[in-house]
């Protein structure tokens, strides 16, 4: 039987991941609980997809040489998911590992991660992070205790594709190019690397065994009352057509996933794919708009961009956005910016106001650290003299606790 690595890594991290996480990300523990428990086997399915061949278990292999991975980062899990240098390097080194195992599906990984738990984009890429190194942690240390080869990794690894079947959202099963067999068990992989584009790659999984279900089908009905002939024709049709609503099926949810996205390419040839409503999106659309006007009101909030609880320290996921806001600068080399911070009422004015302006002031630090001249960029802090929200509230408190750009030169 099987070794069931999703188990084991869920029983000995899982907890505590969610349990610690969930505070340091402002998340409940529930939503936080679902985004996890669909991370590790979406993530486990990637890394089964990679090993479907001997070649591409001889790759994971060396990438868990290269990166020095030993399951040592599960000897010391108190304090991991909590915030600090632990996490920060965690968080770190789940970037990476996030390359490797998805690549340029993260994004939408993320947005269907969010979609299914409830938790924020920028909870879903940090809980990602954490998750990464955790899984390709107890891979390495299996890999060192069992001294597996290419083969022996290849293996194991197959071996997990009944217990991840379950817990793999749907719209990401068609975007790793996993599938499901008729059973709606065991997940079937590809022998090469995955592909999220076009139909033509699901119905070379799904053709054969809707064949087999036709087969099955129409043969098991002449048990039935009602006697049933069918032709090998017949099957073959009925089969087609089951083909084509699961290819039409595997196209919405690629066209549902695609319309939540804005890509834009901006002067220079620089690439942004960001979600649509977000800052980002906001903020070049103004750009691309050769007709809008500065206007000093008009205030670009970020939703991306987050601090450590009373500090004006970046959280890691907070790089995302403001790389994006660093390459629309380079990209607009005469746009000019206002970073202004706010907080909500709780606590003295005086030194939120001081909080406020050190919160701009990191955010115009990182910006100037990507290549943007600092004379570019003003920055103030207004602490709690502007709420947009009710303070006597959580959700109000909350809308307060944010940071702004205006653009003052276009």
């Amino acid at each position: 039987m099987a070794i069931n690595l999703l188990e084991l890594l869920q029983s000995q991290v899982g907890g505590e991941l969610v349990g610690q996480a969930s505070k340091f990300l402002g998340e409940t523990e529930v939503n936080t609980g679902k985004a996890v428990g669909s991370i590790f086997p979406t993530l486990l399915g990637s890394l089964v997809g990679k090993a479907s061949t001997e070649s591409g278990s001889r790759g994971i292999l060396d990438f868990i040489k290269t990166n020095n991975i030993d399951g040592s980062v599960l000897n010391s899990l108190g304090g991991l998911f909590s915030g600090g240098q632990a996490t920060d390097s965690l968080l770190g080194s789940g970037g990476g590992i996030l390359k490797f195992l998805v690549g340029d599906k993260l994004g939408s990984i993320v947005d269907v991660i969010s979609n299914v738990s409830g938790v924020k984009t920028g909870t879903s890429s940090s809980l990602l992070k954490m998750a990464a190194p955790l899984l390709m942690g107890f891979v390495g240390k299996f890999v060192k205790e069992k001294a597996l080869d290419a083969m022996g990794l290849k293996n194991l690894l197959g071996g997990q594709r009944e217990f991840i079947s379950k817990g793999i959202p749907g719209a990401l099963t068609g975007l790793l190019g996993l599938a499901t067999n008729a059973g709606g068990g065991a997940p079937k992989m590809p022998a090469g690397p995955s592909s999220t584009t076009g139909s033509s790659n699901l119905l070379k999984w799904a053709l054969p065994i809707l064949l087999l279900l036709a087969v099955i089908y129409f043969f098991g009905r002449k048990g039935c009352d009602r006697q049933m002939e069918t032709t090998p024709t017949e099957m073959v049709d009925s089969a087609k057509l089951a083909a084509e609503a699961a290819a039409a099926e595997q196209k919405r949810i690629a066209d549902s996933i695609a319309a939540s996205r804005s890509v834009y390419t901006l002067p220079g040839g620089i690439s942004l794919n960001t979600k649509k409503g977000s800052f980002t999106d906001k903020f070049v659309s103004f750009f691309a708009d050769s007709l809008a006007k500065v206007d000093p009101k008009m205030a670009f909030t970020f939703d991306g961009v987050h601090f450590k609880t009373g500090s004006d320290s970046l959280t890691m996921e907070s790089g995302t956005q403001l790389d994006e806001l660093a390459s629309v600068m380079t990209a607009y080399s005469g746009v000019n910016i206002r970073v202004v911070g706010h907080t909500d009422n709780v606590g003295d004015a005086a030194m939120n106001k001081k909080l406020s302006d050190a919160r701009a002031k990191s955010v115009k630090a990182y910006l100037v650290g990507k290549g943007i001249a600092g004379r570019r960029i003003e920055t103030l802090g207004m602490g709690q003299a502007s709420p947009i929200g009710d303070n006597n509230t959580e959700e109000g408190k909350a809308m307060n606790r944010r940071v702004e750009v205006f653009v003052t030169r276009k």
